[in-house]
């Protein structure tokens, strides 16, 4: 049976709300949850290796567990991703400052031109990396919460026409009528674009 997509996140909200308060901590652990791999994603584009990445991921964690009690949303406005960007940006900024063993890398992203967000004067580009990031984490969660509704196949067929293979490809590929590839793929675009949309007015708070 499929879980209502009001009963998954329309709480989203109220969870928010829960885990401002810092002695409930299933609340915030349940919370952050959803935006890990998000801040991780962050981190890591910015040629960060993995070690150093889990370090700071947990920078930011602990500061925004911090923080997280003077959070307003107010709707319409730009949301707690925003902020979390934010926070993640800085907490990057101040890892790498600090550490004396990253002077040469702070040097070589000051110096390439499309690494300019190592300047302070600079924050577009990392914004802009927040933004592309968050697009591939909603697409990700969508493509993951969808995937179990669908057979091995029909994902396969999905899969093969968004990577440019012909219709009549992957009905000789996969040994199905073309009739029924058409089937799948318009199946599994509708059912992926809801979701994404969906996931963008739940998590996007």
């Amino acid at each position: 049976m499929n879980t209502s997509p009001k009963n998954e996140y329309a709480t989203r909200l109220t969870l928010l709300t829960r885990a401002k308060d810092q002695k409930d901590d299933s609340a915030w652990v349940e919370f952050i949850d959803y935006y890990k791999k998000y801040i991780f994603a962050i981190i890591k584009s910015v040629n960060i290796g993995n070690s150093d990445a889990e370090d700071i991921l947990q920078m930011v964690i602990v500061k925004l567990w911090k923080v997280l009690p003077e959070f307003q949303y107010e709707e319409g406005k730009n949301g707690f991703r925003f902020w979390v960007a934010r926070i993640t940006k800085n907490e990057v900024y101040s890892f790498l400052r600090k550490s004396k063993s990253q002077s040469s890398r702070i040097d070589n992203f000051k110096n390439e031109p499309d690494r300019e967000y190592m300047n302070d004067q600079q924050v577009t580009d990392i914004d802009e990396i927040a933004e592309r990031e968050w697009r591939t984490f909603i697409m990700n969660e969508a493509f993951a919460a969808i995937e179990k509704q669908f057979t091995e196949q029909a994902m396969q067929a999905f899969h093969m026409k968004a990577s440019g293979k012909s219709v009549k490809e992957i009905s000789e590929a996969l040994q199905v009528k073309e009739v029924t590839i058409y089937k799948y793929v318009n199946k599994v675009k509708v059912r992926l674009i809801h979701k994404i949309d969906q996931l963008k007015k739940e998590l996007d708070i």
